[in-house]
C-alpha cells in the first residue's frame, strides 16, 4: 500500500488563519494529510504557507485540482499531494510522477477505477462515496483486487469505520467534522484517532 496517512482532513473557503488552527492540532496529534482545495480563495497562498512551516507529521496537499493549471499551481505552492473529484489525464498524471507529486484522482464506477490505476494513480478517491455506501469498497475489490481506494464524500466521523472495516486504505472528511458542539478541535482528532486505529 502507498505510504500515506491514513485520514486526510478537507478544508474548504477556509481563512488563512484557520487552516494554521487545523495544521498545528493535527501535526500535534499523529499522522495526517491537510488538504487546502482549490476553490479556497487564496488557496495556494495557504498551502504555500503551510508548506513552509515544514511540519514534522503532516502532508499538505491540494484538492480539486481539475486541470494541468490548477495541477502546476498546487505543484508550485508546494503542495505534496493533489486530488481530484473527477477522473484526471494522462498529462496530468505523468506531471505528478514527474514531479514527485502523490496523485489522487477521483473515480467512481469500476472502469473509472481500473482505468486511473493504469495511467498511474498512486491512490484513487472514490467520489461522492457516501452515494455508494462503505460496501461497494468491498464489493469493487472482489474482481479488482486489493486496491488503494481513499472514501471521500459524505464521510464522518460516525461511518469512517465502517469504511475502512469494508476495506477501504484511506479517508478523506470535511471540515464539518469540527462541527461537534461538545468537542475541542483536539478532541475530535482524539476521537478521530480512536475510530480509525
Amino acid at each position: 500500500m502507498i505510504e500515506f496517512p491514513k485520514v486526510t482532513i478537507i478544508l474548504r473557503g477556509c481563512t488563512l488563519e484557520y487552516a494554521l488552527e487545523v495544521a498545528d492540532t493535527l501535526e500535534a496529534q499523529g499522522q495526517f494529510g491537510l488538504e487546502i482545495a482549490t476553490n479556497t480563495p487564496d488557496a495556494f497562498h495557504i498551502i504555500q504557507t503551510l508548506t513552509n512551516k515544514q511540519y514534522q507529521h503532516l502532508k499538505i496537499g491540494a484538492g480539486t485540482v481539475t486541470n494541468m493549471e490548477l495541477l502546476r499551481q498546487a505543484h508550485q505552492a508546494g503542495a505534496s499531494f493533489v486530488l481530484s473529484p473527477i477522473t484526471m489525464t494522462k498529462e496530468m498524471l505523468d506531471y505528478c510522477k514527474q514531479h514527485h507529486l502523490l496523485s489522487v484522482p477521483g473515480a467512481f464506477t469500476p472502469s473509472e477505477i481500473q482505468q486511473m490505476f493504469e495511467l498511474g494513480a498512486d491512490i484513487v478517491k472514490v467520489f461522492p462515496a457516501g452515494t455508494v455506501g462503505p460496501k461497494y469498497f468491498k464489493d469493487v475489490q472482489v474482481p479488482l483486487g486489493k486496491l488503494p481506494l481513499m472514501c471521500v464524500g459524505g464521510v464522518s466521523l460516525d461511518n469512517v469505520a465502517e469504511y475502512f472495516k469494508m476495506g477501504c486504505a484511506y479517508a478523506g472528511i470535511g471540515s464539518n467534522l469540527f462541527n461537534h458542539k461538545e468537542w475541542s478541535m483536539k478532541e475530535t482528532i482524539e476521537h478521530l484517532l480512536e475510530v480509525t486505529k
